[in-house]
């Protein structure tokens, strides 16, 4: 794959023009042709959008981004023409037209970004956090781990200021590199479904959804376990799911004086997520 895109951009530095940048591969079946395709695009695609992330922070004020800020952000890094991503064959006359296709373009952006930054199981493509390439935090952190309503918590109330933060963030990571998190813009279901249908009409192929795929919905973080019937996707906290195992963990290597064994675990989970 590599190799394949390292030829294509030569032919590219060496003035061939677009359509004349091709590339002749021979594999011993379709099967073998159509999944090397396949990788192939998905590998350009991926690449592509986590470029656009990277140039988005280079550029944004402080090298910094918001939830609020990422898409549009992205939209004006990547400089995608009109007609690669809206789904007409020519740029509207209307200005107002226009604004709605990019608006549309910049929530795919949007979506596809934080479907990224998630947890990432792609062995060969670890995503840019992954690789050391961004790095994501907390709002308000420093003021919020210094709030007094943690000094009679239990654990968390004796770490120092330092340690609060990193502990704190830790579950908060918990949460967001396993898709729970919640946006009334974004992320409920009735959000999903109206966007997933604003994709399919206004964009063009490679920068929309494709033919049965639909917006991943966030996950739930739960104690007890689900029953069968259940139609979300979740995680537990439970003690032996690996934020129990991270909070038991870090008790007993900083030498912490808390029990938390049986019922106590529970007791201190839900309290935690109280706060």
């Amino acid at each position: 794959t590599i190799t394949a895109f390292s030829m294509l951009n030569r032919l590219n530095d060496a003035g061939y023009r677009q359509e004349d940048q091709k590339l002749l591969s021979f594999t011993d079946n379709r099967q073998d042709a159509a999944l090397q395709a396949g990788h192939f695009n998905d590998f350009v695609q991926v690449v592509r959008l986590r470029a656009g992330i990277r140039k988005a922070l280079e550029l944004a004020p402080n090298q910094t981004l918001t939830y609020a800020t990422l898409g549009e952000a992205i939209f004006k890094a990547l400089a995608v023409p009109f007609t690669e991503f809206g789904n007409r064959n020519e740029e509207p006359q209307f200005a107002s037209v226009r604004d709605d296709y990019e608006r549309c373009f910049q929530d795919y952006l949007l979506y596809r970004a934080i479907a990224d930054l998630r947890r990432s199981w792609r062995i060969v493509l670890p995503n840019l956090e992954q690789c050391g390439l961004l790095t994501v935090t907390y709002a308000d952190l420093d003021r919020r781990a210094a709030d007094a309503a943690w000094n009679s918590f239990p654990l968390i109330g004796d770490l120092k200021l330092d340690e609060r933060k990193e502990f704190i963030s830790t579950i908060l990571d918990f949460f967001r590199l396993e898709y729970a998190i919640h946006s009334e813009n974004y992320l409920t279901l009735s959000k999903i479904k109206e966007y997933e249908k604003h994709f399919r009409e206004l964009l063009r192929a490679r920068w929309t959804l494709d033919r049965n795929e639909e917006l991943r919905e966030p996950f739930f973080i739960r104690y007890d376990p689900l029953h069968k019937s259940a139609r979300f996707s979740s995680k537990s906290m439970g003690p032996a799911s690996a934020l129990g195992k991270f909070i038991k963990l870090y008790v007993r290597q900083n030498d912490i004086d808390i029990d938390l064994k049986g019922p106590n675990y529970r007791v201190f989970i839900e309290r935690l997520m109280t706060m």
